[in-house]
């Protein structure tokens, strides 16, 4: 690993100070590459391709959510973002309540939309 260059395409990433209780290893000035890895707010995330700055890795269509940080379950799901794309089996968190997409959707509202399926 080149630690002046973390995004390196190797498919992981060394966070700059591995001390930091934070964990988070995603810097918005690197440029990462297809395969890639962070770590955002506790949830690892992989490029899908070229990626620099622009929106976090949760809001962020070049990143893939491979990992969340709360192990999972049915009580867990991040909160629903209408700029953000989903596709069948991703989770949300709306209005208290948890949704699981049918197929792909952006825009549709967890609740008024048949794209969501309510959960819990």
């Amino acid at each position: 690993e080149d630690p002046d260059n973390p995004g390196d395409g190797n498919g992981d990433v060394e966070p700059d100070n591995p001390g930091d209780s934070s964990g988070d290893t995603y810097d918005p000035n690197m440029i990462y590459v297809a395969g890639d890895t962070v770590v955002y707010n506790g949830s690892t995330y992989k490029a899908k391709w070229w990626t620099k700055g622009g929106a976090a890795p949760d809001t962020n269509q070049a990143w893939e959510k491979i990992s969340g940080g709360d192990g999972g379950g049915t009580g867990s799901a991040d909160a629903y973002n209408a700029a953000k794309a989903y596709v069948g089996g991703d989770r949300v968190m709306y209005e208290g309540h948890i949704y699981q997409a049918k197929w792909w959707t952006r825009g549709n509202t967890p609740g008024s939309s048949d794209v969501w399926e309510l959960i819990e």
